[in-house]
């Protein structure tokens, strides 16, 4: 995704967005600090430990991308074999079980997908991938004499994160206090048919209307 605004933003690429912390079964480590990309067998809690019914949730992988040719082939993976999928940040949380894949599902955490901060100070533009934390791109932004129009309060939550919940500040100023109306550009990983390899990228821009 990538945004413009009296002073800037960036460029993000995004799946769909939800929330949770990630355990593996065998060690009880939190996803996010196990190395391997995929791993078999993970329990998902919420960030209050545990469900509203108590029940267990579970997913049957995990995967941590680094590359976006690394997320098209998690996702294509999941689809052609019609898994759920679920992305969640690296402070991701979630009250309710939306989060839950069941038994064969996939959850792709955006914690390492976050090495992309390029600025483009004639064009007011920052690109960064989904899984970078707003905090790390004002502080870029601030080194290059630019700032966002809008953020919210809360600096740990991913430019993915912000932009598909609607995150926003307060002010009137602009186009509103909404971070998501200073996208302009976005790369997003879909589902596809299998003639497409079960996963494509859309690459949306200031003309298409669906930005």
């Amino acid at each position: 995704m990538t945004i413009r605004t009296p002073c800037i933003f960036a460029s993000v690429y995004i799946v769909f967005h939800a929330s949770v912390l990630c355990r593996h079964k065998s060690n009880g480590m939190p996803a996010w600090s196990i190395p391997a990309l995929h791993k078999r067998e993970c329990e998902v809690f919420n960030y209050l430990g545990i469900w509203e019914d108590r029940s267990i949730c579970k997913a049957g992988s995990v995967a941590w991308p680094t590359s976006e040719l690394q997320l098209i082939r998690a996702v294509a993976h999941t689809v052609q074999n019609n898994h759920k999928i679920r992305v969640v940040s690296i402070y991701s949380h979630s009250l309710s079980k939306l989060v839950c894949v069941e038994n064969e599902g996939l959850i792709i955490s955006t914690q390492n997908y976050d090495s992309v901060i390029q600025v483009n100070r004639k064009a007011m533009t920052i690109t960064v991938q989904g899984g970078t934390l707003m905090r790390d791109v004002i502080e870029v932004a601030a080194k290059h004499g630019l700032a966002l129009p809008a953020m919210p309060y809360i600096t740990g939550v991913s430019a993915a994160g912000v932009i598909s919940t609607g995150a926003h500040g307060s002010s009137l100023a602009g186009k509103g206090s909404g971070v998501y109306e200073y996208v302009v550009g976005m790369r997003i990983v879909v589902p596809a048919s299998p003639s497409q390899g079960y996963a494509k990228i859309i690459t949306l821009t200031e003309a298409d209307a669906d930005l």
